[in-house]
């Protein structure tokens, strides 16, 4: 009987000192939420889901405040948020000067806010996309960016690289039928009076370049964060008579504003912002702000190097190196607007347990909202 209580004691305790399964059903509330039903449609899995839908993580994100334990003690840090840091927001640009960088490709939802949403906001797409993701890889990866230490490009990464380098900024043959864009489904022509005066202000813009352009299309882009906006694509020749694919993109109010630690700037300050941050002071000339039929638009080279992230395209090694390595970015990105001793000790403080909880928390709200979603 004796040996059978101290059984039960041991079990009882073994229980206590047992990390509890992590319930983010009870935990996290949801909001009130209309989902685009088109956006909707087109994501495939979870992980496509979360990407689809930005401002629904940070809405999520400012209402559980006190549910999320890592947020709650590290969101007095601010500093200049990425807005949409997933695996598949990273990849290789084409600088001015004709280098290339590895960095975020998409900065629509940037700006001021608690800078640890973006490292919650990879932690938990990432584990969407692979549940067996290890956490402290990716928080180690980028203290080691954010600290400034000097780590090994992945191999991926190099021949990515390479690539761009190649490629370089001309379109690809493929995508032109002579001197006009090949047409796709998700193009449509612009009417005469929209493309003069695109055309007029492109001109007055470049005009140092002799800058000519040759075609313009509308676009729409379904999936994705940015799916829905107003895009046109534009084909120029420069002094150099290189062919060039520039992209005008609808600007919105970015998706971090429900967790915006100070005002948010005007659309060209806030990209300017971005690309010195994300790329340096070296970026592409060709990036610009557009006000045009009362809407903002951010003009942006397509370049043929500029090369994104696809997961789908590698093997499950390298999909976790590239995703360390990109946290591994993240961190220097965020180096650059926050205290790093400060925020590096909060982050040190955390035990694994905090993390791991609230990505649990959050990708088990994402999994059951998208499971019900698309019954």
């Amino acid at each position: 009987m004796r040996i059978k209580k101290r059984a039960a004691l041991l079990s009882l305790v073994y229980i206590l000192l047992t990390p509890v399964a992590f319930s983010s059903v009870n935990l996290l509330d949801d909001i009130n939420y209309t989902f685009d039903q088109t956006k909707l449609n087109a994501s495939l899995d979870t992980f496509h889901f979360m990407r689809s839908f930005v401002d629904y993580y940070y809405r999520l994100a400012a209402i559980n405040r006190k549910n999320l334990n890592v947020f709650q003690k590290t969101e007095q840090f601010s500093g200049w948020c990425a807005g949409d840091a997933h695996a598949e927001n990273f990849g290789i640009l084409l600088l001015e000067n004709g280098s290339t960088t590895f960095t975020i490709n998409d900065m629509d939802d940037s700006g001021p806010c608690p800078i640890v949403l973006d490292l919650m906001r990879i932690l938990a797409s990432s584990r969407l996309y692979n549940p067996n993701i290890k956490t402290q890889n990716i928080l180690n990866s980028y203290m080691d960016g954010l600290q400034g230490k000097t780590v090994s490009i992945p191999a991926t990464i190099d021949s990515m690289s390479m690539e761009a380098s190649a490629k370089g900024i001309q379109i690809a043959s493929k995508d032109l039928q002579g001197k006009s864009f090949k047409r796709k489904s998700s193009m449509s022509e612009v009417d005469l009076q929209s493309k003069t005066l695109l055309i007029s202000m492109l001109q007055n813009q470049f005009q140092d370049e002799s800058l000519k352009v040759l075609d313009i299309v509308a676009n729409s882009k379904i999936g994705g964060g940015s799916g829905g906006l107003l895009r046109f694509e534009i084909l120029i020749s420069n002094s150099k008579n290189q062919l060039i694919h520039l992209e005008l993109k609808e600007l919105v109010t970015p998706s971090i504003a429900p967790v915006a630690t100070s005002a948010l700037p005007d659309q060209a300050t806030r990209m300017k912002n971005s690309l010195e941050i994300d790329q340096g002071k070296n970026y592409s000339h060709y990036y610009n702000i557009f006000n045009f039929q009362e809407k903002s638009f951010l003009l942006r080279p397509k370049f043929s190097g500029n090369l994104g992230v696809t997961l789908s395209n590698l093997n499950d090694i390298e999909i976790e190196e590239i995703i360390n390595y990109e946290s591994y970015i993240l961190g220097k990105i965020h180096a650059k607007s926050v205290n790093i001793k400060e925020y590096g000790q909060a982050i040190n403080s955390l035990i694994l347990e905090s993390w791991q909880e609230d990505i649990s928390a959050m990708t088990e709200l994402f999994n059951k909202k998208f499971s019900e979603l698309k019954k």
